[in-house]
Formats: structure tokens, C-alpha cells, sequence
């Protein structure tokens, strides 16, 4: 599997039917970073869900790239306000995975699931230990709160080569993931904005100038309002007034 052998397209129209909050257009840019890594390298996903952004990795990637899947499948977090442990939840998240994943690689590739694809079943604090090596993208899309996405960002970032990229998801959809991307990214100066697609930001591990840290800021400021239309819309699906979001195109998931 790689990004020259299979085009996006055909991934697309595989897993666009699974659940989980993925959007096409930043599956698409996820997919761009697969298709750069470099041959021989290593990626890490933190927060896998239902395996969309998994497939996305495996697919855009060459054969010679390990890909770590990292999901405890406990239930938590999957959704807005879901933090509670909820372990048949979480089972049937793991069943689901799996089921896609192997589904997947079928289609795609004619096979079964490579080797080159490790899935750790652990919360991503305790898998830091599993993955040995550097990694040439990180890709963070676990826990929301602030206090997870900022020890996601600082425990896993330290194993980012130099000139690796890192995307997060959720970056204006949840207030906890906005404020540790505020803090240990865009107030930094070894991160330099690649791109964004909607809520999923893509960052380049750089020195940059103080320039540069500015005008981060400034693109930042702006389009923190994103994340008041996103917690509105939330509010809104889980009261009375989801069946109006809906008429509004007001969409979950953003």
C-alpha cells in the first residue's frame, strides 16, 4: 500500500460510510502527510476509533512504514460529555476496528492486515514505552480534555523527527483541545501552520522567527470563532433545538 498505487479516491469510498468524525477533505489532507513520509519511517495515531484515520495511514503510506495505532477502545470519549469508562462500549469500538481494518486491507490490497500495522491497546500516556524510534508524523485525535491533549503533544512530540509533521483533530471543536493547541503550538517557536482542514491543523516540528510565531497567532485569533459556532452547535443538537440545526445545515463534527 501507497500513495502512488492507490489513489485517495478509492480509500474515500471504502471507509466514508464508518463512523467516527473524520471529514473527507481532512482525511485527504491526513492522506497528503502519509504519502511524504519517508520510506523506512515511523507513524504514530493517537485515538483510533472506528480505524478511518488508521486506514488513511496505512494505505497513503509505503509497505516499508510502521504504522502504530494507539486506542484503549475503553468507551471514553466518544463523543461531547462521554468520559465516563464505559467498557461494552469500548468492546464493541474494538470489534469494530478490527472488523474494518481487516475488511479494509482486503479491498485494497487483496490481504490480510500487515505487519507493519501494530495496534496498542492502551490509553496513549501508557503506551509511550511501545513504540521505540522516531516517528516522521504523529497524528493526535485522543482525549479532548486540555490536561490530555497537552501531555499527548508533550510526551509524543519529543519522538517527531525535525521537519515531521503533526496533525490534530478537533483543534476548534473542543475548548480542551483548542487551549493546548494555543499553549504548547501556536505560542511556540518550533512549530511552523502547514495547513488546515476545518478543525484538523497540520504543523511542521521547525524553528521559526518570532515573525512568524506572530502571524501564527494572529491566523489563530481569527479563526477561534470556529470553535463558538462549533460548541453552539453542540448545545443546540443535544437540546430542543437540534431538529432547527438540522434545518440551519448546522453540522456536527466539525
Amino acid at each position: 500500500m501507497n500513495g502512488i498505487e492507490i489513489m485517495f479516491d478509492e480509500v474515500w469510498d471504502h471507509i466514508s460510510g464508518w463512523k467516527g468524525w473524520l471529514r473527507e477533505d481532512q482525511a485527504r489532507l491526513l492522506w497528503k502527510g502519509a504519502t511524504k513520509v519517508k520510506n523506512g519511517a515511523q507513524v504514530v495515531e493517537i485515538g483510533s476509533f472506528h480505524g478511518k484515520s488508521a486506514s488513511v495511514l496505512l494505505a497513503g503510506t509505503h509497505d516499508s512504514v510502521r504504522i502504530n495505532a494507539i486506542d484503549p477502545h475503553a468507551g471514553t470519549d466518544r463523543g461531547p460529555g462521554e468520559w465516563v469508562v464505559a467498557a461494552e462500549l469500548g468492546e464493541g469500538d474494538h470489534g469494530i476496528f478490527w472488523r474494518n481494518i481487516r475488511t479494509f486491507t482486503m479491498a485494497i490490497a487483496g490481504s490480510e492486515v500487515p505487519e507493519r500495522f501494530n495496534y496498542i491497546r492502551k490509553f496513549s500516556s501508557d503506551a509511550i514505552e511501545d513504540v521505540e524510534g522516531n516517528l516522521d508524523l504523529l497524528y493526535i485525535d485522543g482525549a479532548h480534555s486540555y490536561v490530555d491533549v497537552s501531555k499527548d503533544i508533550k510526551l509524543w512530540s519529543v519522538k517527531l523527527d525535525n521537519n515531521g509533521e503533526l496533525f490534530i483533530h478537533d483543534v476548534f471543536n473542543s475548548v480542551g483541545v483548542t487551549l493546548a493547541v494555543l499553549q504548547r503550538m501556536v505560542l511556540s517557536n518550533r512549530w511552523r501552520l502547514i495547513a488546515r482542514a476545518h478543525s484538523l491543523c497540520e504543523f511542521e516540528k521547525v524553528d521559526i522567527g518570532a515573525a512568524e510565531v506572530i502571524r501564527k497567532v494572529l491566523w489563530f485569533l481569527v479563526h477561534s470563532p470556529l470553535l463558538l459556532r462549533a460548541v453552539l452547535v453542540r448545545r443546540m443538537q443535544n437540546s430542543r433545538l437540534g431538529n432547527w440545526s438540522r434545518i440551519a445545515q448546522l453540522k456536527r463534527g466539525y
